[in-house]
């Protein structure tokens, strides 16, 4: 039998199951930048945020994780990129 598949990445609500922590703990977390996410496209237009694992048990276990493009910078690049796609 083959060993079970694990998450890379997590919404907020999957996040918040998986360490135990509340929703709101988490909109904290990624609000006040103590946790990173992504936003990531979903069904077309819909953009949701994706946290991945290896942040999630970072922030879970208190160590500072570097990444190289905030939340903020994602969502200008797709606000740009959808911006063009609708010239």
């Amino acid at each position: 039998m083959p060993a079970p598949v694990q998450r890379e990445w997590f919404s907020v609500k999957s996040a918040a199951a998986y360490s135990d922590f509340s929703v709101s703990a988490i909109e904290s977390a990624l609000r006040l930048g103590k946790l990173e996410s992504r936003a990531v496209k979903i069904k077309g237009e819909r953009v949701a945020r994706r946290i991945k694992r290896e942040w999630l048990d970072a922030w879970i276990e208190g160590r500072p994780v570097e990444t190289t493009e905030t939340l903020a910078e994602q969502i200008a690049r797709e606000v740009v990129r959808l911006m063009r796609e609708h010239q």
